[in-house]
């Protein structure tokens, strides 16, 4: 094979070099992602009939999988579900395991589920601790439907006598009317909507089974 000529040869490696700006150029024209914050918006827990739980209640921080605890929203194909995805552009206000407890002690603390609800940032002896795991946060995408999941296990534990008093799973799914973030913002808040409402309703009938 016969070597290029100089002349040749520069004009090959300029046209190289023109292409692989020009590519440069386009990527930093396209515009950015925006990345979106999603925060849940509860409806007003209503009091739920009987008295509240008798003495001083904290909600502590729940434990979740790696990838429920991640700030970026996950969302699973249901057609190749073993497969869960994090979104880079869509992220939650607060990692999920803090956000739950926040959403968790305001709704319960309005909803007077206890005589005194106590955040987990108060540190002092209390009567009753709340706390538990995230098993699921994700947006589920199929064909024909887009549905917002959410699982969880709470513990009502006595701190006087570090006893149990209850274990309770839930779980609930949501549609969204669409596949915007604000579709799914909201289906989101109505699944946390529906765990507050119930927790709190459990707290009433916990405090009507006391001797």
């Amino acid at each position: 094979m016969r070597p290029l000529p100089s002349s040749r040869l520069y004009r090959s490696s300029l046209v190289g070099l023109l292409a692989l700006l020009a590519a440069i150029l386009t990527a930093c024209s396209s515009p950015p992602q925006e990345t979106r914050i999603f925060t849940m918006e509860l409806a007003d827990i209503p009091l739920a009939r009987g008295n509240p739980l008798p003495g001083t209640l904290q909600v502590q921080s729940l434990s979740s999988a790696t990838v429920y605890a991640d700030r970026r929203l996950a969302w699973r194909d249901m057609a190749e579900p073993q497969q869960i995805h994090l979104y880079n552009q869509y992220l939650w206000s607060s990692a999920p395991p803090r956000l739950f407890q926040e959403e968790l002690f305001r709704c319960l603390d309005g909803a007077k589920a206890a005589e005194a609800v106590i955040p987990n940032s108060v540190p002092v002896a209390v009567d009753y601790a709340l706390t538990g795991e995230i098993e699921r946060l994700e947006l589920q995408i199929s064909a024909h439907r887009t549905t917002a999941a959410l699982q969880a296990t709470l513990y009502l534990t006595d701190r006087r006598n570090r006893e149990l008093v209850w274990s309770q799973h839930f779980e609930y799914r949501e549609p969204a009317t669409s596949k915007t973030p604000e579709a799914t913002a909201s289906a989101f808040s109505e699944a946390m909507t529906k765990l507050c409402y119930d927790t709190a309703a459990l707290m009433r009938e916990t405090a009507a089974a006391l001797p």
